[in-house]
């Protein structure tokens, strides 16, 4: 759960590419609502660049993102199919060696139901308020998990 990557000795003519390992188990939910399946696991890397602006890059690196998942917005069943577990290893394809970096994951269950589109379907057709129709209220949610984050500093920085 996070921490800082070992440095590596200033002398290291050639500093390996981080591997990381990544790992997720779906919520198994309860006797009365089963968990949703994953979707897929996402590194998140951060660095900041020459000018001193941030960047972000996603990386998708185990799962499908196109599995077709997603939910039928009556009865708040899922359709379609996803993951109990997740687990990969995954190398930094743009890793530099002279810039500092920060690392996290990110693993996303399939779409479920919001809590209002539960609220909105248990309430007869004529009873439901003007929001359960609203086109800006979304029905649906994409909950996620992440994990802390991984630092790496390169060697000239460490000192």
């Amino acid at each position: 759960m996070g921490g800082d990557l070992p440095a590596r000795p200033a002398t290291d003519p050639a500093p390996e590419v981080p591997s990381f390992v990544v790992l997720a188990q779906a919520d198994p939910g309860t006797a009365d609502r089963a968990g949703t399946p994953l979707q897929r696991l996402q590194v998140v890397k951060g660095w900041v660049g020459e000018e001193g602006d941030h960047h972000q890059r996603v990386y998708d690196v185990a799962g499908n993102p196109e599995n077709g998942a997603r939910v039928d917005l009556e009865t708040c069943e899922p359709i379609g199919s996803g993951y109990t577990d997740l687990c990969a290893v995954w190398r930094d394809p743009d890793f530099d060696a002279e810039r500092r970096a920060v690392y996290y994951l990110r693993a996303l269950e399939n779409p479920s139901c919001r809590y209002s589109q539960r609220v909105c379907i248990a309430l007869e057709a004529e009873e439901r308020p003007e929001g359960c129709a609203h086109p800006h209220i979304p029905r649906t949610l994409q909950e996620r998990a992440w994990s802390s984050p991984i630092w790496y500093t390169p060697p000239a920085d460490a000192g």
